[in-house]
């Protein structure tokens, strides 16, 4: 007769699909990049830099629809009586059982999202007013890409705010419910409780994540230079 499983068991699931991963990790690399560009003012760099980021999102914001089971928004993104349990739970000091980002993290990353969205958009319409002119500069009057390069210096700021509260929350689970959120989004894997799997799981397909990365370069590259 076969041994039943203890009702505590854990069983390993996909948590991340690869696609998502190399999207999260090429988005650091980015970034990264990018502050280093802009600090140094490697335009050139610094604009193929932005774009890429451009791609990464606008891929991300369709892998959101098609992707993974749990990169998908309807897997993390929350209404405010998830949101107040979730917090309720917290203050509690209870475990996190979600899979995937909970409500608040789900949160936090349409934020970053939006805010990428916005930052490297701004830099399209940027100038230095000496050498370099953004791609689509030209669309607006110097006295407005003046003012929109302003913008785009200090939205950096608010990429930064969100990336250091990004950082703060994986040592918050660290420390205080000894959840490793790092290792899941290198090798993809995570231990669960069966109690919180959905019925089904639909898994990230990769021959489709490099049909919307094609999708997602073909339109950024378009518009900004061929506008």
């Amino acid at each position: 007769m076969p041994v039943r499983p203890p009702l505590d068991a854990k069983v390993q699931i996909e948590v991340w699909d690869l696609p998502t991963r190399v999207f999260h990790w090429a988005l650091v690399i980015c970034l990264a990049a990018q502050w280093f560009t802009g600090e140094f003012e490697f335009q050139d760099l610094h604009e193929i830099g932005g774009v890429t980021v451009l791609i990464l999102v606008l891929f991300r914001l369709i892998w959101g629809f098609v992707g993974g089971e749990f990169a998908r928004f309807s897997a993390f993104v929350r209404g405010p009586s998830k949101i107040k349990a979730y917090l309720a739970s917290r203050l509690r000091w209870r475990m996190p059982k979600e899979i995937g980002h909970n409500p608040i993290g789900g949160w936090s990353v349409m934020a970053m999202l939006a805010a990428l969205l916005v930052q490297a958009t701004l830099g399209l319409f940027g100038t230095d007013e000496i050498l370099y002119d953004a791609p689509l500069s030209h669309l607006v009057t110097n006295q407005t890409a003046r003012f929109l390069t302003g913008l785009h210096e200090d939205g950096f700021d608010v990429i930064l705010a969100l990336v250091g509260l990004h950082l703060s929350a994986i040592a918050f689970y660290f420390v205080v419910f000894r959840k490793n959120l790092v290792t899941p989004m290198l090798r993809g894997t995570t231990m669960v409780d069966p109690a919180v799997l959905p019925s089904k799981v639909r898994p990230g397909r990769v021959w489709l994540a490099i049909i919307c990365l094609g999708v997602s370069a073909s339109v950024v590259i378009r518009l900004v230079y061929f506008t």
